[in-house]
């Protein structure tokens, strides 16, 4: 009689190769692990997507957020509305997966140096 897995183990890697910068969302459908329990339960059954940002780190993002072309006072205010909910990967501009004040400090320096 085989035991299964035990533990935390690695089932699989998967590698995407973007071919855009943006967002994208995976989601599998009718995916099965079924654990050992003797029920053949389906522990995947509740298994959500996820959005990713595909982001080109040789590139700066824009901070000319409403693309008056210049960065100033409306750019922050965009930034600023956008600090808290969704996250959104354009705003992000250290790149670093979350919105906050390094993204703020970044946007106000980008202001006073044009």
């Amino acid at each position: 009689m085989d035991d299964g897995c035990w533990g935390e183990n690695l089932l699989t890697t998967i590698l995407f190769q973007p071919k855009q910068t943006g967002q994208v969302t995976i989601n599998f459908a009718d995916v099965l692990l079924l654990a050992n329990d003797g029920q053949g339960t389906n522990i995947l059954e509740d298994m959500a997507g996820a959005t990713y940002s595909i982001v080109d780190k040789s590139q700066p993002l824009s901070s000319d957020f409403n693309e008056d072309g210049k960065v100033g006072l409306a750019d922050i205010s965009i930034l600023v509305s956008n600090l808290t909910g969704e996250y959104h990967w354009h705003y992000d501009l250290n790149q670093d997966g979350q919105l906050g004040l390094v993204d703020l400090s970044i946007l106000i320096f980008r202001s006073m140096s044009e």
